[in-house]
């Protein structure tokens, strides 16, 4: 893919620059586990994400068209998945470190991701005036 299709944010779909930015942030989220010792590399690509974050984010807001429901399955599907990875390498840690800390962490972990996955059923499911 042409790297001026990639920046043309004007001609994708709202789907597609949802899942993008899914998966942005999933990336940035693995970078910041993965590249903690390499300090440069790490600031480099989470500039990089955050700046595309911004401009999809700005570009999403103008899109107005609704999700079918084969879309919302799929964007909520995403979200239970990565929470649920999220959740359970948690509770591996924590069942491995046997410390308070990690139990504190896992147990903020899950409380985030439930009302993170609250929080988008409303956003796919209810909220249908915004779409």
């Amino acid at each position: 893919m042409p790297a001026s299709n990639f920046l043309n944010l004007s001609n994708k779909t709202r789907f597609r620059l949802t899942l993008e930015l899914y998966s942005c942030g999933s990336g940035l989220f693995a970078s910041q586990a993965i590249f903690l010792r390499v300090p440069l590399l790490d600031l480099i690509i989470t500039l990089l994400a955050a700046l595309y974050i911004i401009r999809a984010s700005s570009e999403l807001k103008k899109h107005r068209e609704p999700f079918t429901p084969r879309q919302k399955g799929i964007l909520f599907g995403i979200q239970a998945c990565f929470c649920c990875i999220v959740v359970l390498g948690l509770l591996a840690l924590a069942l491995l470190k046997h410390t308070p800390l990690s139990w504190i962490i896992f147990s903020l972990a899950l409380v985030i991701s439930l009302c993170s996955l609250f929080y988008g059923y409303e956003q796919l499911y209810k909220d249908e005036t915004q779409a």
